[in-house]
């Protein structure tokens, strides 16, 4: 990790001005696509859903965010993909540059547990390895230790306590390296509330019809139109916490390259 004190004292030896977001090259493009894309896919997802009964299945189940191996779960995993290259984009930028830290080599984690979300989201292996252990908690003394949780979604029980310990290290990890650029610290924290909402979503959808109704009491709605609403909603979030993660790393290695060419000056 680059050292925030050692790169200001750079950019003051350099008498150069850090640039603005908007001033790097390519990010405007970058943020412009991904959002734009981001709500198109709900749009998209909405007009099907609207007229389900006069669009083709093939058609209805294309743009469904509810659905997988469809050109939403395809932009789920590009926005992955794209993260885990910005994170060794930030990766090589520190390392060339004169004041990076000790925990520079964090970068690759970061990179790595993306990377693997990336293949996850279209191998689908968190659902499919959560159904496989809560089949075999019916009858193992350690798998009965988890509590049942939401049936429907059986992975955020078993598989969220590692991806949440991954994602507080990475958290932490990205909240110090920003420690001079509030504008990425802001696009960090909105995109953890966005996972955190979404696996909420997920958590809700998963839950037995009993407790999905008494939620949905609450907001004066009956279960099964509650838990349809919360599928846009759970997909568009995790989106928006890929897209604003993708464009605060990506912003940072720009910004680091840009501090070690100014200071060479």
């Amino acid at each position: 990790m680059t050292d925030p004190a050692g790169e200001a004292k750079a950019g003051e030896r350099s008498g150069g001005r850090e640039p603005a977001l908007s001033e790097l090259p390519g990010w405007r493009a970058l943020c412009l696509t991904v959002l734009a894309v981001d709500v198109l896919l709900l749009i998209l997802h909405m007009v099907a859903v609207a007229f389900a009964n006069d669009i083709p299945n093939f058609v209805y189940g294309l743009f469904n965010l509810g659905m997988e191996s469809n050109l939403p779960t395809w932009w789920a995993s590009v926005l992955w993909l794209g993260v885990s290259a910005a994170a060794f984009f930030c990766l090589s930028a520190e390392l060339a540059s004169p004041c990076r830290g000790r925990l520079a080599p964090l970068w690759a984690l970061v990179g790595l547990v993306f990377l693997v979300a990336s293949i996850d989201e279209v191998a689908t292996i968190h659902e499919e390895v959560g159904s496989f252990l809560a089949r075999e908690r019916t009858w193992s003394p350690v798998l009965q230790l988890f509590p049942g949780g939401s049936p429907g979604s059986p992975w955020i029980v078993f598989c969220l306590p590692l991806v949440a310990l991954a994602l507080l290290v990475i958290a932490a990890f990205l909240w110090r390296r920003f420690a001079r650029r509030p504008a990425l610290r802001l696009c960090t924290l909105i995109a953890a509330v966005c996972y955190g909402l979404a696996v909420a979503c997920d958590y809700y959808q998963g839950l037995d019809t009993i407790s999905k109704d008494a939620v949905a009491a609450l907001a004066g709605m009956s279960g099964p139109a509650l838990s349809r609403a919360t599928v846009p909603v759970e997909e568009s979030l995790e989106n928006l916490g890929s897209s604003l993660l993708l464009l605060a790393l990506f912003a940072h290695g720009q910004l680091v390259r840009a501090s070690t060419r100014a200071g060479k000056r």
